[in-house]
């Protein structure tokens, strides 16, 4: 079946509170050990629980493809201990996407630029859901989908 509802979600401080770094370090965010350590959903209290929930419930729902954006590296070792967190979760997303290590665009422009891929690869798509804690990422995708002619709810997750 075509998927007739596209849903995406990020992953640092949208369905997870990700450790910060101890001083400002930017390629913390390129490595998997800060997410070493972490616990299934009810016994981990970074999971951002009211998100999980539309999470799964968006990954159980036929006709919807379910898509996990973030801005992370795309690197093995941080690959699979987000997907392992994901399978923890109880989380199957029908995607889960790391940014490319060698890409120029920002972080909006990375999101955006999958969203488009996304609809023109699924030209089913009827109308698309978007979680985010950045206001930025929510705005940009939001073009993209508005471009395209089709309803948006774009969310912004607020901080824990």
């Amino acid at each position: 079946m075509n998927p007739v509802e596209l849903h995406i979600y990020d992953f640092d401080m949208t369905l997870y509170e990700s450790p910060q770094p101890p001083e400002p370090d930017p390629v913390w965010w390129f490595h998997a050990y800060p997410l070493y350590g972490f616990g299934a959903p009810g016994f981990d209290s970074r999971w951002i629980l009211p998100v999980l929930v539309k999470a799964r419930r968006s990954t159980q729902t036929p006709g919807v493809l379910t898509v996990l954006l973030t801005a992370r590296a795309d690197s093995a070792p941080l690959k699979q201990v987000i997907k392992k967190m994901m399978r923890t979760a109880g989380l199957g997303f029908n995607l889960v996407q790391l940014k490319p290590v060698d890409t120029t665009l920002s972080t909006p422009g990375y999101k955006a630029a999958v969203v488009h891929k996304l609809l023109q690869r699924h030209p089913s798509i009827r109308k698309v859901s978007f979680y985010d804690d950045m206001q930025a990422n929510v705005d940009r995708v939001g073009d993209v989908v508005r471009k395209a002619g089709l309803p948006y709810v774009g969310v912004v997750v607020a901080p824990v």
